[in-house]
């Protein structure tokens, strides 16, 4: 629970009563429409009430947010970050929760811990990985390279020979095994991670003043994982429409019987030009797939991509492969 400061117990669950009070209320008139919305570990009706009385604590019991929840943009933004949580399918609460509830710039934000990203691109409803990666550590002395059309992280090889730990560490690595068959392979400079936590302030944050070399590699992982967790949720966020109960479908409703045979003619010349437009529309549609260029692949069939953080005018080795940095 958060800390109450200066105020009194009875103000600071004063704060905690409106609090709990502004975010029960998003639960009691969008929780039908949340729940639709969300991955298929919350839509049962028991589920989906625990994990909101879970969201109601954590949001409620936080003095960083109670300010916010008496505010409209405070409280749209919580019901934004609630919805996200509820299509990614994350956890709240707990020893190691899946994401989190933020203030930033007056707003309830979700930030999304690296295992809850792992989570959604392993396991969830849109998951497009096969296994977690795993985070390799890059030092200067390492003669660790990079095979860009295998996606593979390539060791060196021979007996007695330090393959980790050759000098001061530069960089992170992982191998992203998909599983329409893609891989690749994803790194980061130690330089660039501190610079994205220099850029959103987590170098003030506890966590990363108690363990900065843990918070380093959490920056990398989730740097890396943004490109699997994004196409991972837009997987997701497609296949709950899917999912969506036929009622809610709007149907075609037939037109009342013309009159005369002027109105028959009339509805005859309408059905027609819809036909003919019809027909115009799926012509064009297959002169537009022609003349799609080859280097536009569908999904399944697309190339690994080579990461920003690599050098645009790196020469390939001897033997084809690329140094790691």
């Amino acid at each position: 629970m958060a800390d109450k400061g200066n105020q009194t117990e009875a103000e600071f669950f004063d704060l905690v009563a409106t609090g709990t009070k502004s975010v029960e209320s998003i639960f009691s008139n969008y929780g039908k429409k949340i729940m639709q919305r969300s991955a298929p570990n919350l839509r049962d009706d028991g589920a989906f009430e625990v994990w909101g009385a879970r969201v109601i604590f954590e949001i409620a019991s936080d003095d960083k947010l109670m300010p916010l929840l008496n505010t409209k943009k405070g409280v749209v933004s919580a019901y934004r970050a609630i919805n996200q949580a509820a299509i990614d399918g994350l956890q709240i609460g707990g020893a190691k929760p899946q994401t989190y509830f933020v203030p930033r710039g007056g707003e309830i934000c979700l930030d999304i811990a690296d295992r809850g990203m792992e989570f959604v691109c392993v396991y969830g409803p849109g998951a497009v990985l096969t296994q977690v990666p795993q985070l390799v550590k890059i030092y200067d002395g390492d003669d660790v390279r990079v095979d860009e059309s295998e996606g593979r992280i390539l060791y060196p090889k021979g007996e007695g020979k330090k393959i980790f730990g050759n000098g001061k560490l530069i960089g992170y690595a992982m191998e992203l095994e998909y599983k329409d068959g893609r891989r690749q392979v994803e790194r980061i400079t130690l330089e660039k991670c501190r610079q994205i936590e220099d850029k959103y302030g987590l170098k003030n944050s506890p966590a990363y003043a108690k363990s900065p070399e843990e918070m380093d590699e959490k920056t990398a992982r989730k740097s890396k994982l943004k490109r699997a967790f994004a196409e991972a949720e837009g997987r997701a966020m497609a296949l709950a429409l899917t999912d969506a109960p036929m009622q809610e479908i709007p149907q075609e409703v037939e037109d009342p019987p013309p009159r005369d045979v002027s109105d028959r003619m009339t509805a005859h010349l309408d059905r027609k030009a819809e036909r003919s437009a019809a027909v115009e529309a799926a012509e064009d549609a297959e002169v537009v797939e022609e003349a799609v260029p080859d280097t536009i692949r569908p999904y399944g069939d697309m190339p690994n991509h080579k990461d920003e953080s690599a050098k645009a005018d790196a020469q390939p080795n001897a033997d084809g492969t690329l140094d790691i940095f």
